[in-house]
C-alpha cells in the first residue's frame, strides 16, 4: 500500500529581514570570532593526531629494527651454476 507525502505547510513569499540595530554587529563579530576560535581547534586537533600517528609509526618503525624490508624476511639471490 502507497501512502501519499505528508502535507508541508506553506512558506511565507517573503521572509522578514533582521532588524539593523546596534546589536547586529556586535552579534556578527561574536559569530565571526567563535567561528574563528572552533577552526583554530579543529586545525590544532588535526596537527595533534599527525603527531600521534608519525610517532606511533616511527616506534613500530625503531622496534622493527628500521630495516628497509616492509616484509621483515630477506630474499637471496645467488648468480651462476647451481651447486
Amino acid at each position: 500500500m502507497i501512502t501519499a507525502p505528508p502535507v508541508l505547510p506553506e512558506l511565507p513569499d517573503a521572509l522578514p529581514l533582521p532588524e539593523r540595530g546596534t546589536g547586529e554587529r556586535q552579534r556578527r563579530r561574536q559569530a565571526r570570532r567563535r567561528l574563528a576560535r572552533q577552526q583554530r581547534l579543529v586545525v590544532v586537533l588535526i596537527i595533534l593526531a599527525l603527531a600521534v600517528t608519525v610517532a606511533i609509526l616511527g616506534q613500530q618503525w625503531l622496534d622493527s629494527g628500521g630495516t628497509g624490508t616492509t616484509t621483515g624476511a630477506a630474499t637471496s639471490i645467488s648468480i651462476g651454476a647451481p651447486t
